[in-house]
């Protein structure tokens, strides 16, 4: 009963950091131009994606709030995966938001509260990214699968991460744009990867699913833009799909698993 308490707690600990972290980030988004962004690219820095992220972070905050230890271990993955991913935003965001301005973008007579902001939101996901994670070990997620079940995906997700931003550049440089794309992208997606083989079944399926929808939603909406309004987004394709797949087989291995006793 100690045990379970202890778990509890760390859950309910969790979903208080996480859904603190969301309602922060739900002002980081509102304040450039809110949903506008849905009809207008350049209506704020933040994308369609970011709101995904954010609705994911809410609904893992309430399920560990709600004290559910059948789905506590997937919902501190899920949360852990978008505060990773919503914090590199920020960062990239503090260095982004004056140069995007500068191409025509909105935002300029805010840009002295919006680098702020968007170091906040780096802050305040890397305190969720640490309760979740916690949460992971607390209610007995961590479970790494047993050889190649483990070290397959550990060593996909390192390629992921490290091969992606190449793949999207074709080469090395610009060394800026290589760095962005890992941060924004391929080391959130690399992460995700990696955890479908260091995770108890229902937690590494969250991880493989996040990670295997992420690059097909990043493909699909810009790949919408392009129809719509042209940019050159096709040549992005080949590599988002290529992602999406390694993630889609990383995530049948823990499917074939055996679904093991709930802590």
């Amino acid at each position: 009963m100690n045990a379970a308490g202890n778990r509890n707690r760390a859950a309910r600990r969790a979903g208080v950091i996480a859904l603190c972290a969301a309602a922060y980030t739900l002002v980081v988004l509102l304040v450039p131009s809110g949903p506008a962004v849905f009809a207008d690219h350049w209506a704020s820095l933040y994308g369609p994606g970011h709101w995904a992220l954010w609705a994911i972070l809410t609904g893992s905050g309430l399920i560990l709030l709600a004290g559910r230890p059948a789905l506590a271990g997937a919902a501190a993955t899920a949360g852990v995966l978008a505060t990773v991913q919503l914090g590199g935003t920020g960062i990239w965001a503090v260095r982004h938001w004056e140069p995007f301005t500068g191409m025509g973008g909105r935002g300029e007579p805010l840009l002295g509260i919006l680098r702020p902001l968007a170091a906040g939101l780096a802050v305040a996901c890397a305190a969720a990214v640490v309760a979740c994670a916690l949460a992971v070990l607390r209610t007995g997620a961590w479970q790494p699968a047993a050889g190649p079940r483990r070290w397959l995906p550990v060593g996909a997700g390192a390629l992921l991460a490290a091969g992606f931003p190449v793949a999207l550049l074709g080469g090395l440089t610009p060394i800026t744009l290589l760095g962005t794309y890992g941060l924004l992208f391929s080391l959130p997606w690399g992460l995700a990867v990696a955890a479908t083989g260091l995770l108890r079944r229902d937690a590494a399926i969250s991880a493989g699913v996040m990670a295997t929808v992420g690059p097909l939603a990043v493909a699909g909406w810009n790949l919408a833009w392009d129809v719509f309004y042209g940019g050159g987004w096709q040549w992005y394709l080949l590599p988002l799909l290529a992602a999406a797949l390694l993630a889609a087989v990383a995530t049948a291995l823990p499917m074939r698993r055996a679904r093991p006793a709930r802590p």
